[in-house]
């Protein structure tokens, strides 16, 4: 399973899907721009222009939210019919190849396997392109207010593109390790529940939930272990993406002191702070899920 085969899958409202999640962040950036207007309409007190502008932005504010969700949908339904595909290929091939096949390995593959791919793969380009939007929007926006703001920002950027490799490998050996270990529990599960005759016989159930008790742990082991690197990849980016919005705010009152940026500004870069941090996180988080499962 690949990006070109989801694209392939459905290539009109894949891209449908890429237009109207790279409108979503524009119209949050949009919003944030039509509060520094009526940030300075307010200090000038003009009440019908004021009036005005807050009702553009609750407009704005309400085609964010629409435009969100309908990307939700439709990679949602990208994905669903990416599964019906790539689960017909994998039966057909379990099916003709002429080989024989655990059944713990067909169902790992079709369940487990596939379960993994579509909430750290396909449920992440979501996040990767909404944050890599966001960004370049905001950086946009800083040239119109200040070169000083746009240096940091891309500095800024450069970092947070690095930070999932501090974690890349891994979480990749950890997300494996899911892979497996499900495989091996129910692979013991069907050996020792096909003998379950035999067992209920001889009275040997206390066996059968120790096997299964022991091969469920050592599931339950990777899912902590994959758990662990994925809070320890949030926390870092986290304690990241705040020190540098952190930066950015403390600048930006630094530039309105010296007269370098209009003080209705201040009030759009604090917002900026906020959404920053939210592109920080989903880029790195998305970009070290897909490497992660990949």
């Amino acid at each position: 399973m690949s990006l070109k085969e989801l694209i392939k899958t459905n290539p009109v409202k894949f891209w449908l899907f890429v237009i109207i999640t790279i409108l979503t962040p524009i119209t949050v950036i949009s919003s944030t721009a039509l509060i520094q207007v009526e940030t300075a309409i307010l200090l000038s007190r003009n009440l019908r222009n004021f009036l005005i502008i807050s009702a553009v932005s609750l407009v704005v504010f309400a085609l964010g939210y629409v435009f969100t969700n309908i990307s939700q949908y439709l990679i949602t339904y990208q994905a669903q019919d990416l599964n019906n595909s790539v689960r017909d290929k994998i039966v057909k091939h379990y099916f003709y190849d002429g080989k024989k096949h655990q059944v713990s390995e067909m169902q790992n593959r079709l369940t487990n396997d596939l379960q993994m791919v579509n909430e750290n793969y396909i449920g992440a380009i979501f996040n990767l392109l909404y944050g890599s939007v966001l960004i370049i929007s905001i950086i946009i926006y800083l040239i119109m207010l200040n070169w000083i703001l746009l240096l940091t920002i891309c500095l800024i950027v450069a970092i947070t593109l690095i930070l999932p490799k501090l974690i890349e490998k891994p979480l990749q050996k950890a997300n494996q390790l899911i892979s497996d270990s499900n495989q091996v529990y129910l692979d013991t599960l069907n050996n020792w529940l096909q003998g379950l005759e035999q067992l209920r016989q001889f009275a040997a159930g206390a066996k059968l939930f120790s096997v299964s008790q022991l091969a469920s742990k050592k599931l339950e082991d990777a899912n902590v272990k994959q758990t662990t690197y994925t809070k320890l990849l949030n926390a870092i980016t986290g304690i990241a993406s705040a020190i540098f919005g952190l930066i950015i705010f403390l600048l930006s009152g630094v530039l309105v002191k010296n007269g370098l940026l209009e003080i209705s500004a201040l009030m759009v870069v604090g917002n900026f702070r906020f959404y920053l941090n939210q592109a920080i996180n989903q880029i790195s988080n998305a970009r070290g899920q897909m490497k992660g499962v990949k």
